[in-house]
């Protein structure tokens, strides 16, 4: 593990120390990243080193999802969720109806590695080059991947064991002839749970319908997806509002058998087996879902629960939340050849508390840098008087912090970042006028949008850097957690002062709850401090590195929310060091600022 400040060169220092042992030993990485943006650095950084060394063509690729890397109108036009999309991509193969895969089967890619794969490519490099010929992109990386000496991609392709099976033979790779590298690795926890938990939701029961019909399957196969639809129908008109309702998995179960006639478990067993070996995509995703629900529903380390989702349309799924992170993630640390975890801001004690890694165990190595950044560059601010408490939650707190903003807007050249702690404090800032005072300050608002595609947010980040260049510069509203509040660099005017609104914990809810119940029993009563708390505080940390990126880049960081004053011990080291409480005064924050910009 190598723990050191964002900014410090990380990527650059990891690369440059496996890629001599990768080609000493015929070892293949894989470069696990969060976002899009982390992925296209790890390639820059990739590039300069292969610059750098003539004697030899370091292949490398980042691989993105479906969705992202398609070309096909007909499909992007539809704007689907991955699983759909993953359908719809199947249908258009199968149906030769997807001219870009039809023009990528007679493409010889021998002749594409040997003649211009002479260095790293991003994922975007590669669909610029796929639409200029009209290919498909996303199959042209695939059939790149097993000569590429480092692969980047999302965590999703190595955390859940199917996938990583279907990903690893795309390499032609066993994970122990693999180097991993997990970027941001505080992610991995949440991002093992989410990538071990599944849904079936409404309307992807009535497609599985559809589809029953089209292939005219058996008569007792609609009664058991009718019964489904028919049965969250009725839970949408029991369910009041948005959220998540526990499910007792073994009197649902009953239901089903009820309903069915089954006798027992293994008449269930067998009939799912029967539908999955019709092998519809669908069909067979329905009939593997229940099957998981049959292997899981006595554990504990599963949280079963309906969730809905009142918006235009009400939506709502049943769900298996995954509540134990080390199943998805130990393996990938004791099967690959060696295992980098880089963070700025983890704490190594919970991180391998957490994930159950053994300090005493002789591969285990922990690098703990110190900061490299100049403690007078640095301001940071705890300001009183101000909170986010979900009670103090109304018009004057919200006025009252916007005044704070405004102080720290009117007394910072170029760019500022304001990261809340939900999208609902976003939402309510920009109800109660932030707008407005961005604009009386001669600055451009940009704000995240939970729904934007990550190409779309890509461009409105660069639209934002830009502003660092004139006079005036922009302010960036977006949420701690986000994914511009992490993995994003943002050195000099690109991001002067950065405001963290509110302490993000995470919304209250039953699936929350049950992780915590869980937590509290493997770990000794500490649910509350690992799940909950600790979370928090790693998303507040991530979001406060993002102006302090290069040793000589001056910064500002405002808490506004008096309860970080409480919780100085989970900052990161560099920031406590530079820390101030400061009380509730107006233009106390402006005035310091302007003789630290001075």
């Amino acid at each position: 593990m190598l723990v050191a400040p964002s900014g410090a060169g990380k990527t650059i220092i990891a690369l440059s120390a496996l890629l001599p042992i990768s080609y000493e030993r015929d070892l293949k990485i894989i470069y696990l990243c969060r976002t899009h943006s982390q992925s296209a650095r790890v390639i820059k950084e990739l590039k300069k080193i292969n610059k750098a060394s003539p004697e030899v063509d370091i292949l490398g690729v980042s691989l993105r999802g479906r969705n992202e890397m398609c070309i096909n109108s007909d499909l992007l036009r539809g704007d689907l969720p991955p699983l759909n999309a993953m359908m719809m991509c199947q249908r258009l193969r199968s149906d030769q109806s997807c001219p870009y895969y039809a023009r990528f089967l007679n493409v010889h890619i021998e002749d594409f590695l040997n003649l211009e794969f002479n260095e790293p490519m991003e994922a975007q490099e590669i669909i610029k080059y796929c639409k200029d010929r009209n290919y498909c992109p996303y199959y042209f990386t695939r059939a790149l991947l097993a000569q590429a000496k480092i692969v980047v991609c999302n965590f999703q392709w190595m955390i859940n064991a199917e996938v990583r099976s279907r990903f690893l033979s795309l390499l032609q790779r066993d994970l122990s002839k693999c180097i991993l590298v997990v970027d941001e690795c505080h992610n991995i926890v949440d991002l093992s749970i989410r990538a071990n938990s599944t849904k079936l939701d409404y309307s992807f029961i009535g497609s599985c319908i559809g589809q029953m019909r089209t292939e005219k399957l058996r008569k007792k196969y609609f009664t058991f997806a009718l019964f489904l639809r028919n049965h969250l129908s009725q839970k949408k008109k029991e369910f009041s509002e948005s959220g998540s309702y526990d499910i007792n998995p073994q009197e649902l179960l009953k239901e089903i058998y009820d309903e069915m006639n089954f006798k027992t478990q293994e008449d269930f067993i067998k009939f799912l087996k029967s539908l999955e070996a019709h092998k519809l995509d669908r069909v067979t995703i329905l009939a593997r879902f229940w099957l998981d629900w049959l292997s899981k529903f006595r554990s504990d380390k599963y949280f079963f629960c309906y969730y809905m989702k009142k918006e235009k349309h009400t939506n709502i799924s049943i769900e298996i939340i995954a509540l134990e992170p080390r199943e998805g993630i130990l393996p990938l640390f004791h099967q690959s050849y060696s295992c980098l975890n880089l963070s700025g801001t983890v704490n190594p004690h919970i991180y391998n508390k957490i994930l159950g890694v053994n300090k005493k165990d002789t591969g285990y190595k922990e690098i703990i840098a110190t900061s490299p950044f100049k403690r007078e560059n640095i301001k940071t601010l705890i300001v009183r008087g101000v909170t986010t408490k979900i009670e103090r939650r109304n018009t004057p707190m919200y006025q009252k912090i916007l005044r704070k903003i405004e102080e720290v807007i009117s007394s910072t050249p170029a760019n500022v970042g304001i990261f809340c702690a939900s999208y609902n404090i976003m939402n309510a800032l920009y109800r109660n006028g932030i707008n407005k005072i961005v604009e009386k300050h001669g600055k451009t608002l940009f704000y995240e949008n939970a729904s934007m595609s990550a190409s779309k947010n890509a461009v409105a980040l660069k639209s934002f850097k830009n502003f660092a260049k004139s006079k005036s510069g922009a302010v960036l509203l977006g949420v701690c957690g986000g994914r511009n509040s992490e993995g994003e660099d943002f050195p000099g005017d690109l991001m002067n002062a950065v405001i963290i609104v509110g302490l993000p914990y995470e919304s209250i809810t039953n699936r929350l709850n049950a992780r915590i119940e869980y937590y509290n029993k493997i770990f000794k009563n500490q649910g509350w401090l690992l799940a909950y708390l600790y979370p928090a505080m790693q998303r507040a940390n991530q979001a406060a590195g993002r102006p302090i990126r290069r040793e000589r880049d001056k910064g500002v960081i405002i808490f506004l929310d008096f309860r970080f004053k409480h919780q100085l011990k989970w900052m990161s080291e560099w920031i406590q060091e530079k820390v101030r409480v400061v009380p509730d005064k107006p233009n106390l924050i402006s005035n310091d600022l302007k003789a630290f910009w001075k």
